[in-house]
């Protein structure tokens, strides 16, 4: 009887001794969690440097004031093409050449009339003389003479509409020589040796024969929504990046700034044009680049998170402080400077130290 009464005292030993460690260990769990949560629900009022700038993607390419599309001025074939993609040029190079056969015979048929309408206008101017002199002696009639007159006239402007058609064929062989417009490198070569193209006229655009640009000046295009372009006026500064060279920081200023709005992805803008300073070899056309506009920078700025900050039922931006053990959360209306995407900038309402809620409370003091 003895030792059953001991086995069970050890037995409710046990029992209640697993029973207490149970409610310890739930307890500590519930009130760490409790601090885990008390840690993430509050945040203090710090100080640090706020920066407001508008970080914008654009797409780099030649200036177009210093990049040309060049095109023929008579259709041909091409015969031989003399430069390749990204090879530098210089203005007055020859970049294409046309065939020129058809051409080389049109110009030996129209020296051939030259040279006839030569000969017929030294018969005429002939004739016309012997006929002014037979006139002043009466031995011809005056109609007589007046028809010398006349097809020595008529052989003079055959003359001359011979010679106008043997420079339009020398104007056009020298035209089957294509030459490059300015100092650059080619971007672009969409033809080939053996092609068929058209000439830029006034009924049609002709054919593109390549592109050169000058790669010294480059510029990025942008397009910033019709909010934040308040921010940005020409000559600005800008600094952005490119993936390739991530390490890299560069400069650019504004230069231009589109005076009316278009749409991009759905999105009312402005279309601004960044000049490239200090252009870096590394920088190459068609890279995406991240822009970045500094707008205003505060030093020292009392901050808090940006989930700190509320509007309360009148619009106004007020802060919850901290409330102490069994009190109610107290409402603080506060004014805002700088805002980002993650910290705001507290101009008053608030000390450096106080500590806000991060979360709205359901029935906060007034």
């Amino acid at each position: 009887m003895k030792n059953r009464l001991l086995l069970l005292l050890f037995v409710g030993l046990l029992l209640g001794g697993g029973w207490y460690g149970f409610k310890l260990k739930t307890s500590l769990s519930q009130r760490h969690h409790s601090i885990e949560n008390d840690e993430a629900t509050f945040a203090k009022v710090e100080r640090a440097t706020i920066v407001d700038k508008i970080v914008i993607s654009g797409d780099i390419s030649p200036d177009s004031r210093n990049s040309v599309e060049v095109k023929g001025e008579i259709s041909g074939k091409i015969k031989k093409i003399y430069p390749v993609i990204g090879q530098s040029v210089k203005s007055g190079d020859t970049l294409i050449e046309l065939d020129d056969r058809d051409l080389l015979t049109e110009k030996s048929t129209a020296q051939t009339d030259v040279e006839g309408a030569q000969l017929s206008l030294d018969k005429a101017k002939r004739l016309f003389e012997r006929s002014e002199k037979l006139f002043q002696k009466k031995l011809i009639s005056m109609e007589e003479s007046e028809n010398k007159k006349t097809d020595f006239l008529i052989a003079q402007n055959n003359f001359v509409k011979s010679e106008s058609r043997l420079r339009s064929v020398i104007d056009k062989l020298d035209k089957t020589q294509i030459r490059s417009p300015i100092n650059g490198k080619v971007i672009a070569l969409p033809v080939v040796a053996g092609q068929v193209v058209v000439g830029a006229g006034s009924v049609n655009a002709g054919t593109l024969l390549m592109t050169i640009a000058d790669l010294s000046k480059m510029i990025i295009s942008c397009h910033i929504n019709q909010i934040d372009i308040a921010h940005i006026n020409e000559n600005q500064p800008a600094t952005f990046k490119v993936d390739s060279v991530r390490q890299d920081l560069f400069k650019g200023t504004v230069s231009i700034i589109s005076p009316t709005a278009s749409s991009k992805n759905n999105i009312k803008g402005y279309g601004v044009t960044i000049q490239i300073l200090e252009l870096d070899p590394k920088i190459r056309p068609g890279m995406t680049a991240d822009v970045t506009f500094l707008i205003k920078t505060s030093e020292n700025a009392l901050t808090l998170p940006l989930s700190a900050v509320f509007n309360d039922e009148n619009e106004e931006k007020v802060a919850y402080l901290r409330p102490k053990p069994k009190m109610e959360p107290k409402k603080q209306s506060i004014s805002t400077g700088i805002v980002t995407f993650d910290r705001v900038e507290i101009l008053s309402g608030l000390q450096e130290g106080d500590e806000v809620l991060l979360t709205k409370p359901k029935s906060p003091q007034k």
